[in-house]
């Protein structure tokens, strides 16, 4: 049987934090994905069976955040940690990060699947993965408008036929992948250690997001952000959306905390905008500059859904401008026709009206015979 990483062992290596009973119980579902990223490494190359390596390789990436992957992989072997593969740095930081990258050898799919590269440290593939987009960067968006309540649970699946997909990656989140008669919306499930993080850095008295990365966490700014983006999707006041998460926490198992309120310093009003809910891309990228993208990319398929069904394909495959024209084309023939009839009708009414009027059979025009 494989060893078991307790969350207890987790928080320490990890955080550097001596664990209390909240936290530790908060842990447990990611600890459940904690431990089968674990063992899926074990099957494949059999390593980290000593869980003593693994405490030491998530303590050495935590205390050297802005060290590149390649020095990192070189400083194994004075940490005693040589026998180590160059892929347990890949699983360090699909576990502490919950960034889902992969090894140079794999092909990523559909999924963003990125690459820690040998001259990366692990500042800069935070800020690759997880990027900001400010509204200046997108001036021409600025004058669209946006819905938030058509990016809620309760409308997506009504109206969009998308399914929620719940994932182990932060960096999936908000991802919406199509197929040819399928539609996925990733949603990270791990809220319970995104709050467990920030508890850790409040401890801590760490706000800046360059200093969170010392004390093995992401940023602060992104984590709430992340929690923010849940009540867009699963909002409060939207009773149906409610409904529909807690059947998919009962279904799935998912960590309870996905349906707790928003704790009060999340919401965090700088500016007067930060009260509203966003009207424009704009207000939509301010308020949201990590998954900003992403949740223009859900509102945009919320106003014109992909069809994934055969009637609904049927129906946006006339929307091509060569049918439109040869539907054009055709309504003219018809109304030409139409026109000719009806002209040939109003002159035959015309005749008989006027052989009434003379009321002369000799006429040959008006005879009957």
């Amino acid at each position: 049987m494989h060893p078991t990483l307790s969350a207890e062992r987790f928080v320490q290596s990890a955080w550097d934090l001596n664990s209390t009973t909240s936290n530790v119980q908060s842990l447990a579902h990611y600890m459940v994905h904690v431990n089968s990223e674990i063992h899926a490494a074990n099957r494949q190359e059999r390593i980290h069976e000593n869980l003593d390596q693994w405490s030491k390789l998530m303590a050495l990436l935590r205390r050297r955040p802005n060290v590149s992957r390649g020095k990192l992989h070189r400083n194994l072997q004075d940490q005693g940690l040589g026998s180590l593969p160059d892929s347990a740095l890949d699983l360090v930081i699909r576990v502490m990060f919950a960034i889902a990258t992969l090894p140079d050898s794999a092909i990523g799919g559909q999924l963003f699947r990125p690459r820690w590269k040998a001259d990366e440290s692990i500042v800069k593939l935070v800020s690759r993965v997880f990027p900001q987009r400010l509204p200046d960067d997108i001036p021409a968006l600025d004058t669209q408008r946006v819905k938030m309540q058509k990016m809620s649970l309760s409308y997506v699946t009504q109206y969009t036929h998308i399914e929620i997909q719940w994932t182990d990656y932060l960096s999936d989140h908000l991802l919406l992948s199509t197929g040819i008669n399928w539609k996925r919306l990733y949603v990270f499930r791990h809220p319970a250690f995104i709050r467990a993080a920030l508890e850790h850095l409040e401890s801590k008295g760490v706000v800046a997001d360059t200093q969170a990365l010392s004390q093995g966490c992401l940023p602060p700014t992104l984590m709430k952000e992340t929690l923010m983006t849940l009540h867009v999707l699963f909002p409060s006041a939207d009773k149906r959306s409610r409904l529909l998460l807690e059947k998919e926490v009962k279904q799935h198992g998912l960590d309870a905390s996905l349906l707790e309120p928003l704790p009060p310093d999340h919401s965090y009003h700088e500016t007067q905008r930060d009260a509203l809910q966003p009207r424009s891309v704009s207000a939509l990228y301010h308020k949201f500059p990590y998954w900003g993208e992403r949740l223009y990319d859900l509102w945009i398929e919320a106003e014109d859904p992909t069809p994934i069904t055969t009637v609904g394909n049927w129906s946006d495959s006339k929307k091509s401008g060569r049918y439109v024209y040869w539907a054009g084309f055709m309504a003219i023939v018809i109304a030409i026709i139409f026109g000719i009839a009806a002209t040939a009708l109003a002159a035959v009414q015309v005749w008989i009206s006027w052989c009434a009027w003379v009321a002369d059979p000799s006429r040959p025009s008006c005879s009957k015979s």
